[in-house]
């Protein structure tokens, strides 16, 4: 077992332009945090002081959804900096696209949701762990049903 010191700042601005039946919304955020380990351990070997592996000290993200009556449209973009590996290499920092439509239709106490969304939009060659490529462009399409209890 180790010591670990964790300290940071998390920023979020969100600003909204409701205009009748359609709404812009605008969504950012930005992560600092600083892990490191405070006792120095042989296997593996991190020294007192050193960042903890793989947990990147930036990170931020924009996001811009764009709402008529029952439908959203929306994109996310995320940056994740560079990490450092237990191998005391370093994995580079990628950055990430979403796109996703949601449409929505209440009946009663019922939502009924259909979504289309699109990871890793523009097909980014990342890697969280060593030597462990992560999935190019995927896609979701999904219903979500809801019942909505009212008082």
């Amino acid at each position: 077992l180790t010591e670990v010191h964790s300290r940071g700042l998390e920023q979020r601005l969100e600003w909204e332009l409701p205009r009748g039946r359609w709404s812009v919304r605008l969504k950012g955020g930005y992560d600092y945090i600083r892990s490191t380990n405070e006792v120095a351990l042989e296997q593996p070997r991190l020294a007192a002081g050193e960042l903890l592996a793989y947990t990147p000290e930036h990170q931020g993200f924009a996001r811009l959804e764009w709402a008529w009556r029952q439908l959203r449209l929306s994109y996310q973009h995320r940056w994740v900096g560079q990490v450092r590996t237990l191998n005391k290499n370093w994995l580079s920092g990628y950055g990430l696209g979403y796109g996703e439509g949601r449409y929505a239709l209440d009946w009663q106490k019922w939502r009924l949701e259909g979504f289309a969304r699109v990871d890793n939009l523009w097909n980014a060659d990342y890697r969280i762990l060593e030597r462990r490529p992560m999935p190019g462009r995927n896609f979701q399409i999904g219903i979500n049903l809801f019942f909505k209890h009212l008082k």
